[in-house]
């Protein structure tokens, strides 16, 4: 009930607040510099019984941070501040599940921060105990960002044991056993992009799947060769000499995939 009595006050506010500016629509503006941020050990004091309130008002404060400008300009030091005030929700209500969100949401990816979206995310998990999307997430991050493979498979088991999705323990057992392979990566990769929401996230996933399918299509034809002449190809061009594939796949990050040791990479 308080959280529908605090968001119908911001909504009031907002709403006056446009009357009173007559015909000419709300827009936020920005400072120069972001505001400071009162420690969250002191917000928890100050907010006393009404923490919970005072998380969702510090969650909408950063969605209105964000808006004020394009995500996409931010500066390390803008980042820092939504952060900040998002780390200052979590403190006050750690069962809040939105700032975990949003930090997963935007700091992987648009604010180059995957290092600092696990540190929020593991926050979280001696709070939301039944949450298996935390484990996953900082799994997903361990895989995709930092390509720490031992790590990620840890917490995809973790989120495995909680979920019911017999899915997850299957992709950590892979990535256990198999570390980086190919398919594994396009199975966590496929997964993962029909859950995030950020365009950017999906763009950025889009293209690393587009990559690894090229790099599949030529590691089956590696195989191929080495059956029909009993040794690897030297360059991947030989695959298309003795027409294995008719061309070379087009690398989206537009680098030339190449052989070494046997491993196509790029």
């Amino acid at each position: 009930m308080k959280k529908f009595v605090l968001v119908f006050l911001i909504l009031g506010y907002f709403i006056i607040i446009k009357n009173l500016a007559g015909t000419k629509p709300l827009v936020l503006t920005k400072e120069n510099s972001p505001p400071k941020v009162i420690p969250p050990a002191v917000l928890k004091l100050t907010w006393g019984e009404f923490k919970n309130l005072g998380a969702d008002f510090l969650f909408i404060k950063s969605l209105v941070y964000q808006e004020a400008e394009a995500i996409s300009k931010f500066s390390e030091q803008e980042w820092n501040y939504v952060y900040s005030v998002l780390e200052a929700s979590r403190v006050l209500d750690p069962y809040f599940k939105d700032p975990y969100w949003l930090v997963q949401a935007f700091f992987p990816w648009e604010a180059e921060s995957p290092e600092k979206a696990i540190a929020f995310l593991k926050k979280g998990l001696s709070y939301r105990t039944w949450d298996w999307t935390l484990p996953y997430y900082i799994g997903f991050n361990y895989f995709f960002f930092l390509r720490d493979y031992a790590q990620a498979s840890k917490y995809l088991f973790e989120a495995a044991k909680i979920s019911d999705n017999p899915f997850i323990a299957t992709l950590a057992a892979q990535i256990a056993y198999k570390g980086g392979k190919t398919e594994t990566a396009i199975a966590f990769l496929s997964d993962m992009y029909s859950k995030v929401v950020s365009k950017e996230a999906k763009k950025s996933i889009k293209k690393r799947l587009d990559a690894l399918q090229g790099v599949l299509i030529l590691e089956k034809a590696v195989e191929r060769y080495k059956m029909m002449f009993g040794h690897l190809p030297h360059t991947l061009s030989e695959l298309i000499d003795k027409g294995i594939i008719k061309e070379i796949p087009q690398n989206p990050y537009h680098t030339p995939y190449y052989l070494k040791d046997g491993k196509v990479l790029f």
